[in-house]
């Protein structure tokens, strides 16, 4: 009798870093995402690494949390992940770039690759020089002396820059050609990075957002208030903070708030808003969770994100389109995915005017009583992804059965 491929029981997900302290959208989502499967009686955990004073092993939302030290040493790190029949790998350099093409020799490794980091050694959190679009990762152009020429401004004492470049972009390719399947966030995602490693396939699965996005807010705001704008996740002149903080100005002088909510990663990101936006109200939250930016979300007209970056998915924008939020975003990266390319909810990145232009008409709307409400609520919720992650995990299993048949017989 033929044996029967059976779902993976026990499943690690490693992060470059373990999610302690300030947690991003990534580490959010691999907790969030362990935690479903968790529910699914499947034994989950998370491992990342920690400096070597701050080794960990503790619980975090319900989820198995291991802090290893970041070292040559692996021993650790493999005997962890010895018992697992899957390894979910959400970033390709975590540990080590050679952690893919080591593990995969053992186990099953699935890598979703969450960012550019491994198309792009500049990385999606620096927008290219004068906001042009780069020409490896749009085009997929190979274009070393381009890389380099983007990234010398970051470490411009580099002593071989144009070999670390190159040593990177190659260590980024093996781990891709390594991983028994790819996961990309979006389709703009997936196509960017199979433009620059050619002849991969890539599978496109939407990380999702967490439960408590899943229902709807209703707020009751009075059509001759201000209007309330929502800007959530990273603050940054490339995560286009900036750019809201003067298109508000531009377009609704002494008829608006700004709500931020997250985190600046930029310094004097505030001083700098206070003097873009004198005559517009700042409203500062710090790092959130879904239970506490909820009600915020409900205290706004709509949430605005005019990122410069060519984001790989947009998650603040698909957690506030989500509760119902109406939404404005830049067209660039995977951001008009996230509005279904809605041209009433996209502005070009970096112009200013036209953002004010669209604001100019959310007010209006809004003293006229017709603010747009659960336009963009398509995002699903983390434990759709579970779900389609463990059909996909186990669809990768069949297929993995049937070639090492196919060896044997041979």
């Amino acid at each position: 009798m033929a044996s029967r491929v059976k779902s993976p029981r026990r499943i690690a997900l490693v992060l470059r870093e373990a999610p302690v302290g300030l947690i991003g959208g990534v580490e959010r989502f691999t907790l969030s995402l362990a935690g479903a499967w968790r529910s699914l009686g499947i034994d989950a955990f998370v491992v990342g690494a920690v400096s070597a004073e701050q080794a960990l092993s503790t619980i975090l939302d319900k989820v198995p949390v291991h802090g290893l030290p970041a070292t040559e040493d692996l021993a650790p790190l493999r005997a962890l992940l010895a018992g697992c029949e899957r390894v979910v790998v959400q970033q390709w350099d975590a540990f080590t770039p050679e952690l893919v093409p080591l593990l995969a020799t053992e186990q099953r490794v699935h890598l979703w690759l969450h960012d550019h980091s491994t198309n792009c050694a500049r990385s999606f959190r620096h927008a290219p020089p004068a906001g042009e679009s780069c020409p490896t990762t749009l085009s997929g152009t190979s274009a070393p002396s381009v890389c380099v020429r983007c990234v010398r401004p970051l470490v411009p004492t580099h002593p071989n820059l144009s070999a670390a470049v190159a040593q990177r972009t190659a260590q980024a390719d093996k781990a891709l050609r390594h991983a028994h399947s790819l996961l990309a966030p979006s389709r703009f995602h997936a196509e960017a990075l199979q433009r620059v490693h050619a002849g991969l396939p890539v599978r496109v699965v939407e990380p999702g957002v967490a439960r408590e996005y899943c229902v709807p807010v209703a707020p009751a705001l009075a059509n001759d208030a201000p209007l309330r704008v929502l800007h959530s996740g990273n603050h940054s002149s490339e995560k286009g903070t900036c750019d809201l903080a003067a298109a508000l100005q531009l377009a609704a002088p002494h008829q608006a708030t700004l709500v931020l909510a997250g985190r600046a990663t930029e310094q004097g990101l505030l001083e700098r808003l206070r003097l873009l936006a004198p005559a517009i109200t700042l409203e500062v939250h710090g790092p959130y969770e879904p239970h506490t930016l909820v009600p915020i979300a409900a205290s706004c007209d709509l949430a605005v994100f005019p990122s410069r970056l060519e984001e790989s998915y947009g998650l603040a924008a698909a957690e506030c389109g989500r509760l119902g939020l109406d939404l404005v975003v830049s067209q660039r990266g995977a951001l008009p995915e996230r509005v279904q390319h809605d041209p009433a909810a996209m502005v070009p990145s970096g112009d200013v005017a036209a953002l004010a232009e669209r604001l100019r008409l959310a007010l209006l709307h809004k003293r006229r009583g017709q603010m747009r409400r659960g336009v963009h609520r398509q995002a699903r919720s983390i434990e759709d992804t579970a779900l389609e992650l463990s059909r996909e995990i186990l669809r990768v299993a069949v297929f993995a059965v049937l070639a090492d048949r196919l060896e044997a017989q041979r």
